[in-house]
């Protein structure tokens, strides 16, 4: 759940995070604080290495 609210927080407030994910706000803001955005960057540019591996995988039968 932390790992979404930290991607949520590139994209909205985190007023509007902890009612999508039904926790206080405050636990959002030192989710945010304490991790960051450059791990959820380097979570980021992980997500987008796999989803490349994939569509360049070739299937064979």
């Amino acid at each position: 759940m932390r790992e979404e609210a930290l991607r949520m927080h590139s994209n909205m407030g985190m007023r509007a995070i902890s009612r999508m994910l039904n926790v206080l706000q405050g636990t959002i803001f030192l989710w945010v604080k304490h991790y960051g955005r450059h791990r959820y960057e380097n979570i980021v540019k992980l997500q987008r290495l796999r989803i490349r591996s994939r569509e360049n995988t070739k299937v064979v039968d």
